[in-house]
């Protein structure tokens, strides 16, 4: 049964490619819930974050963008094995998407999922 909510938000998964020591990249996956926005909005950041890349740019809108829609997370450790959670948090927030490939990731999470596509694999 569907269930309306005044706020909607959804959880998927990012994946991130994150580098290693010795160059190559190790995919990732990070638990990610979202904030649903209206459509405009969705649409003019999309356009706003497409211009970014067709120009080989950083969007700097992407960065406030996820501050504005990401409502929480899992799967995100501290540096040690055994270490606590990454708790989310505006400002751990600011510092996961201050690491331009997760940022990547996490944007492009962002609009697969409102955008209803299913990811590969799944």
């Amino acid at each position: 049964m569907f269930v309306f909510r005044d706020e909607n938000t959804f959880w998927t998964k990012a994946r991130i490619y994150d580098p290693t020591e010795n160059g190559r990249k190790v995919a990732k996956e990070i638990e990610v819930e979202y904030r649903v926005m209206p459509p405009e909005f969705v649409t003019e950041q999309a356009e706003k974050a497409l211009r970014a890349r067709t120009q080989g740019e950083i969007c700097d809108d992407t960065a406030s963008l996820l501050m504005e829609v990401v409502s929480g997370w899992k799967s995100i450790k501290t540096e040690s094995k055994d270490g606590p959670d990454f708790e989310f948090s505006d400002e751990n927030l600011k510092k996961l998407i201050a690491i331009p490939y997760v940022r990547s990731a996490m944007i492009d999470a962002y609009f697969e999922g409102v955008s209803g596509k299913a990811r590969k694999g799944n």
